[in-house]
């Protein structure tokens, strides 16, 4: 049904435009339906079509084209100030004032009805809040973005001074490059590297030691079968080797002493070896220190070919058991004809007497452990030092003792003990004396000594002990060897003529004869 809206056609001045009655709203939908006379709905009026009036907004777009009776201007509506529709919504009047003119708009009749008008009428709240909602957020990022936008400081304008300075010369020539230092990790590279050269050195440093050892052990083992046979030579009275040979007891003597001089020669080419690889690792060392310091102000130096070397010495000087290998001792060294020629000379200076068994009856008690015959011992043998260096004792007297041989006073030396008596001997030789230099107790006697030789007065005073003890002195031979080393801190006792004597020799303070010891190790 086309949608119109009915006037006449030239309204009289006085008329005007007569205002909506309820039939008209209830028409439109906006009010409920009255029922009629028969309980239905009140019939339109004859000389009125069904009119649906759209009243838009002060808002709303209008219309390219008017209608064919143009504008309808209203004035003096009161009746419809702020009618409501069926859902309660308000519909809009504009009334600012008297005589305010309301434009109505004609709706085209296709398509429209009376639900989807109350649709459109109830969207418009909604659309408007959507708009408003929307606008606030648009304001809300613009005042963001304005407030997180990086700003620049304004660069000041330069004065006209310095407009005036000329702009300096660029320097043409290229920088000075200085040489890089080498990688952090270069220097901590090189510090493991040479740890490591040093920790092999000292593990083949502890095995040429290990190695010196045995040879010692093997040494000792030949000289001390050795003595016994050249006693048993002069007792027996043999001259030839064939003669030894037919003996029992020579021969087994004769034989062990070929054969442990033969893996102590043996023992020389591990040793060699070794002493070969400790020398070329240290000088393997010290050529990369150097290097390494030259390298910071020297050019063409080849860092990397030491630790090539280095590391290829490592591997090289690895103390395993194929190159500590002693080889076959077959070959044995030397022959037995020479055996016997020393053998027979020793034999010549052996001193055979009848105190020499009961020597071998005390030697035998020592070595089982029984130190009661000690004091009677005459003869300190090899094997007697050995035994004795290998007991637990602290003090050994022996104050009967007249013959020591200086391998036998080298391996008493090797005893751990504090006082070593020795008031029998009559005479010191230089070497037992300076073998006796070297030991490492506190205390030694030798009151037997009624002279003592100028090279074993110095070989004395070179004894790191606190006490020595020489009352049988009776010639002042050597003694300012002994005033050297009682001016360094040791205690010596001599009688009282010698005592004087010391006092008068380079001013040293005589100091009385109490048992007072130095404290500490010299």
């Amino acid at each position: 049904m086309a949608e119109t809206l009915t006037t006449d056609k030239e309204p009289s001045p006085a008329e005007g435009f007569q205002a909506l009655d309820s039939s008209d709203l209830n028409d439109m939908g906006l009010l409920p339906a009255v029922d009629g006379p028969g309980g239905g709905a009140a019939e339109p009026s004859a000389a009125e079509e069904l009119p649906v009036a759209a009243l838009e907004d002060a808002h709303a777009e209008t219309r390219p084209e008017e209608p064919p009776g143009g504008p309808v201007a209203v004035s003096g509506v009161e009746g419809i100030a702020s009618p409501e529709d069926s859902s309660g919504q308000q519909i809009e009047a504009a009334a600012d004032a008297p005589g305010a003119a309301c434009v109505l708009k004609e709706i085209p009749a296709a398509g429209r009805s009376a639900p989807a008008t109350l649709a459109m009428a109830l969207m418009r709240p909604v659309v408007r809040v959507v708009c408003c909602i929307g606008a606030v957020v648009c304001i809300a990022g613009g005042i963001w973005l304005y407030l997180h936008q990086p700003r620049t400081e304004p660069v000041p304008a330069p004065s006209p001074a310095a407009q005036a300075q000329p702009a300096p010369v660029e320097d043409r020539q290229p920088p000075r490059t200085e040489p890089s230092p080498p990688p952090a990790d270069d220097h901590f590279t090189w510090e493991a590297k040479l740890r490591e050269v040093d920790a092999l050195r000292q593990t083949l440093l502890a095995k040429k030691d290990e190695i010196l050892q045995l040879q010692q052990t093997y040494q000792y083992g030949i000289l001390e079968v050795e003595e016994e046979a050249a006693r048993l030579i002069k007792r027996l009275g043999i001259d030839t080797p064939a003669q030894a040979l037919k003996h029992r007891q020579l021969d087994l003597a004769l034989k062990s002493i070929q054969r442990r001089q033969a893996y102590r020669e043996s023992l020389e080419k591990p040793l060699r070896w070794i002493e070969f690889g400790s020398e070329e690792l240290l000088y393997l060392k010290r050529r990369a220190i150097i290097d390494l310091q030259l390298k910071k102000i020297a050019e063409h130096i080849d860092i990397k070919s030491n630790m090539t070397d280095i590391e290829s010495a490592i591997e090289k000087y690895q103390p395993t058991a194929e190159r500590l290998a002693v080889g076959n001792p077959a070959p044995l060294h030397p022959s037995m004809e020479m055996i016997w020629k020393r053998l027979a000379e020793q034999a010549k200076q052996a001193a055979v007497s009848a105190d020499d068994q009961r020597d071998q009856e005390i030697i035998a008690e020592v070595c089982s452990g029984n130190l009661g015959r000690l004091s009677e011992l005459a003869n300190l043998t090899l094997r007697a030092a050995r035994c004795l260096a290998e007991s637990g004792a602290l003090e050994l007297f022996m104050n009967r003792l007249s013959r020591v041989s200086p391998a036998a006073a080298k391996k008493l030396c090797e005893w751990p003990g504090q006082w070593l008596c020795l008031n029998g001997i009559p005479r010191l030789p230089p070497d037992v004396a300076m073998h006796l230099s070297g030991w490492t107790g506190e205390r030694i006697s030798l009151n037997g000594l009624s002279e003592l030789p100028v090279e074993a007065a110095a070989s004395l005073a070179g004894w790191k002990g606190r006490q020595l003890e020489l009352m049988g002195l009776r010639k002042p031979t050597g003694i300012e060897h002994l005033v050297q080393w009682e001016a360094a801190g040791g205690k010596l006792y001599v009688p009282d003529n010698l005592r004087k004597e010391i006092g008068q020799l380079g001013g040293v303070k005589v100091r009385p004869p109490v048992n007072t010891a130095v404290s500490g190790p010299r």
